[in-house]
């Protein structure tokens, strides 16, 4: 039994390193959604972001960040803050008919259950674990697994295909900042480390502020998939709901190889970015603060924003 967890632990990094090394920095974005903040020989931070977007009439939409992996105190932040808007628009692909989700609820997905195998080996917390779907204010903005599967047979696509075109892709590309690439060897160390979970974390996490690279590369011809495209319009068709409905203050709660597409149809209907705050996810620093006022501030990058009118 231990010998096949260790196997099954061994594939799940394998997989983590085609993700990492198929990652390059995408030229030309307008917004970034998620960065790692080295800090030395102390460690790091993976961020993620939430971007504010606003309008002329002062109506406000967030673009939180989804880090489906991350520490607990992530989650329970955004628990806090979730409380504070009108509406949370939120992701999941799930079967017609599904009630809200609750905390610790399984799922038979290959994807969910890769999530949370890597949640184990990076010593993190799993998003639907700790974050609560169950207030009034929570709405699901996403296809049903049904539509999903029929357009991805509509399509022809299929995940090990989206991957694999995405890696062609982006093997073309130079990689970010001449950066070294990340072997298996590197992984194995870590995964060997006393401290495995914040070394295999800081191999990771340079990696992951540019997924939404890779994401990019699951497109067809067009630019467009089911697993980005069409997810982002059905997103959109409910928040536009929401928006006929009168709210005024909107977070849209996706992962955020998203946001670049969303950002696009936002500004189209006439949002514009107006300031960005970020969210440590992964806190990899040797030392940290025992006294949260203590701890590192939140920083905030902040553009003129709108006047409700």
């Amino acid at each position: 039994m231990l010998q096949k967890q260790r196997l099954m632990q061994f594939a799940a990094l394998c997989c983590v390193a085609v993700m990492a090394l198929s990652a390059h920095a995408e030229e030309g974005k307008s917004t970034e959604f998620m960065r790692f903040v080295a800090e030395g020989d102390n460690g790091g931070t993976l961020e993620s972001a939430i971007v504010r977007y606003c309008n002329v009439d002062g109506v406000a939409i967030d673009l939180v960040g989804a880090v489906h992996v991350a520490d607990k105190e992530y989650f329970e932040k955004l628990n806090e803050r979730f409380v504070g808007y009108d509406a949370v628009l939120y992701e999941m692909v799930k079967p017609e008919g599904t009630g809200v989700p609750q905390k610790g609820m399984q799922s038979n997905s290959p994807v969910s259950g890769f999530q949370r195998m890597l949640k184990n080996i990076l010593e993190l917390d799993f998003q639907l674990d700790t974050i609560d779907y169950t207030p009034a204010n929570f709405v699901h903005a996403d296809l049903t697994a049904e539509q999903f599967q029929q357009l991805q047979q509509d399509r022809g696509e299929s995940l090990l295909a989206l991957m694999l075109r995405a890696i062609l892709n982006d093997i073309q590309r130079p990689r970010a900042n001449g950066a070294s690439p990340l072997t298996l060897q590197d992984l194995l160390a870590a995964a060997g480390a006393p401290d495995r979970g914040r070394q295999l974390k800081l191999l990771l996490a340079p990696q992951f502020q540019d997924m939404e690279a890779m994401v990019a590369g699951f497109g067809d011809a067009s630019g467009e998939s089911v697993i980005i495209t069409e997810r982002n319009k059905a997103a959109m068709g409910v928040l536009k709901d929401q928006l006929a409905q009168g709210k005024q203050n909107i977070a849209v709660f996706y992962g955020a190889a998203h946001f670049p597409d969303m950002e696009v149809r936002l500004k189209e209907l006439g949002f514009e970015p107006a300031s960005t705050e970020w969210m440590i996810a992964w806190d990899m620093r040797k030392e940290k603060s025992d006294h949260p006022e203590e701890e590192k501030p939140v920083e905030q990058d902040t553009q003129p924003q709108y006047e409700r009118i």
